[in-house]
């Protein structure tokens, strides 16, 4: 069994009007936000990882002493509690900390929160539009961390067989050891992985049919592999991402949501990821090679070359077939065809 000390930090929040005026929120009606909160944190969280493995923030801390050899992993969520929101950062200890060394973490995650991954271009920009003005969000350093010790058993949700792939031996099918979502229960077939590491053990992903997931490439939260998708190389499926048919995930890609179909290919550096301000996700179909980044309701059916961004922050569908050829449809005056689930 796993021993974690959480530090608590509350979230404060304000209102920023068209005319500058600044009003500070009540923690409690900070509640209304913790989705938005939680999934910028997340984003956030991906620009700090150096691979496809899960977020420790331990990578940034810079002193060789004591305190790094004590932290196995330090990861940090938002919780909601009846007063509001807070930060928690979650300490994976190998032995307790000292006084002194747990005042060095507190030192490390307070200057994380005012000048890191709290206090960012990128996490500033999810602030919520409402009505004439905007609301924004930042850490409370100045009030003392809380603490909290728990003792954390993590029950595996599924196994990896000794079934081999039949064309890649070094590949095994895995089975479900609980229910994981609303189509997979408990002892339930999926897809291939190479080693534990390419599927969290926490959330509802899952790899369907014949997909699989390689070498440092890892599939986790709610994202999901369906038919013949593959996931390899340092590539990340995370959020609500979907692959389909034979569509691959490759290089240091990060796909953080939407849908990835038919023989498209997500490479090098690219992302995929929702609007932050509408919540609408890609599109990838065909043929497509992604280097790039895509943002919002794009439907991207061509090529996305290495430095290009596509972004579309409106609700209109933006329709984009390589080069500069990008066009908006009108979906009031033109119905979309909708991909379907495929039936498995």
């Amino acid at each position: 069994m796993e021993k974690r000390l959480q530090l608590w930090s509350p979230v404060n929040g304000w209102f920023v009007t068209e005319e500058g005026e600044v009003i500070a929120l009540k923690k409690a009606d900070l509640l209304l936000y913790e989705t938005t909160v939680q999934e910028a944190l997340e984003q956030e969280k991906l620009y700090y990882r150096k691979k496809a493995a899960p977020f420790n923030l331990m990578e940034r801390y810079g002193a060789d002493d004591s305190v790094k050899e004590k932290i196995e992993n330090l990861d940090i969520q938002v919780k909601k509690e009846q007063d509001g929101l807070y930060v928690c950062a979650s300490l994976a200890l190998k032995v307790p900390l000292t006084s002194q060394e747990l005042e060095a973490i507190q030192n490390f995650l307070s200057m994380q929160y005012e000048m890191g991954i709290f206090d960012t271009p990128r996490l500033r920009s999810h602030s919520v539009e409402e009505g004439e003005g905007v609301l924004d969000f930042s850490v409370d350093t100045k009030e003392k961390f809380s603490q909290k010790e728990v003792q954390c058993e993590m029950q595996k949700k599924y196994e990896i067989t000794s079934l081999a792939h039949p064309q890649f031996p070094w590949l095994h099918r895995i089975r479900a050891l609980a229910d994981i979502n609303e189509e997979v229960h408990k002892g339930a077939w999926g897809g291939f992985v190479e080693h534990e590491q390419n599927l969290s053990q926490e959330g509802t992903c899952w790899i369907y049919d014949q997909a699989i997931c390689c070498e440092h490439a890892v599939v986790e939260r709610s994202a999901v592999l369906f038919q013949e998708s593959l996931a390899k190389g340092n590539a990340l499926v995370t959020g609500n991402a979907v692959m389909y048919q034979t569509s691959v995930a490759e290089g240091a890609c990060r796909i953080q949501s939407g849908e990835i179909w038919d023989r498209a290919r997500i490479q090098g550096n690219a992302q995929v990821v929702a609007s932050w301000k509408t919540g609408y996700a890609p599109l990838i179909l065909a043929d497509s090679q992604v280097y790039g980044n895509v943002c919002g309701k794009v439907l991207v059916s061509g090529n996305v070359l290495p430095n290009r961004s596509v972004e579309n922050q409106t609700q209109e569908l933006l329709v984009f077939r390589g080069g500069d050829s990008v066009r908006k449809v009108n979906e009031s005056k033109k119905k979309v065809k909708q991909k379907k689930q495929p039936q498995r």
